[in-house]
């Protein structure tokens, strides 16, 4: 997987760049990539041209090295894309049911403790909040309460596995509404790891076209391989 060898050989150094260097790509990367892997081909036809004018021979090789770990780190950044969607889908099933479940232990449990002032406040606390974090914790605490005071649930129809499964409910939904909020945060490592790959790669891809249209100013026929072809389908 030689891409897989060029992200490994590029990460400490993609890891090192300054955060607030860091750009956002302006076209889509598998076009980019591609347009860096033609600039070094094209430039590999004029490299004694450029080197004239100052361009290291070196920066055709780290073209096609750059590309290739940022080809790799888009393909990280799209596998984590998808699988934080999966988790959006699948918290917009199991949250009503997770919901409906801590409604239901919270009814159960006033009627449970409706003799005991000092536990119904602990229910009124429990019920503060609406977002879904609020539920998450609800069914922990939920679960603590109603295994703490086993015999008041029991007269009342609870069972204690049911608070074992507002405990395990309250892990599994946490545990789901981390995944599905990953992809919200600006933060993400595989993000912002795609990012700096590609300013890298920018890097190089700029320079060498400077330096290349620089040179071959006077020259239609090879500046044209200088320039973007995505830029000029798209002016405008």
């Amino acid at each position: 997987m030689p891409h897989l060898d060029d992200y490994t050989q590029k990460l400490e150094e993609a890891k090192a760049l300054a955060n607030d260097q860091v750009l956002y790509p302006y076209m889509p990367i598998s076009v980019y990539c591609q347009e860096a892997e033609d600039l070094a081909v094209w430039a590999t036809h004029d490299l004694a041209q450029l080197a004239a004018a100052g361009l290291s021979e070196t920066i055709i090789t780290d073209l096609n090295i750059w590309s290739g770990a940022t080809h790799h780190a888009q393909s990280l950044w799209m596998k984590e894309k998808k699988s934080q969607k999966e988790a959006e889908e699948e918290w917009a099933t199991k949250s009503p049911l997770a919901y409906d479940f801590r409604n239901q232990l919270l009814h159960g449990l006033r009627y449970a403790f409706r003799k005991h002032p000092n536990l119904l406040a602990l229910l009124a606390e429990i019920d503060e909040g609406n977002s879904d974090a609020d539920m998450v914790q609800d069914l922990s605490d939920l679960s603590v309460l109603g295994i703490d005071n086993p015999e008041l649930i029991q007269k009342a129809g609870i069972s204690i596995e049911d608070m074992n499964k507002a405990a395990t409910m309250s892990d599994d939904m946490g545990l789901l509404r981390a995944r599905s909020n990953g992809e919200k945060h600006s933060g993400n490592e595989y993000l912002d790891i795609r990012n700096r790959m590609y300013t890298q790669l920018k890097t190089l891809v700029d320079e060498v076209r400077a330096c290349g249209k620089f040179v071959f100013w006077r020259d239609s026929k090879r500046v044209k391989g200088y320039a973007s072809q995505y830029n000029r389908q798209n002016r405008g």
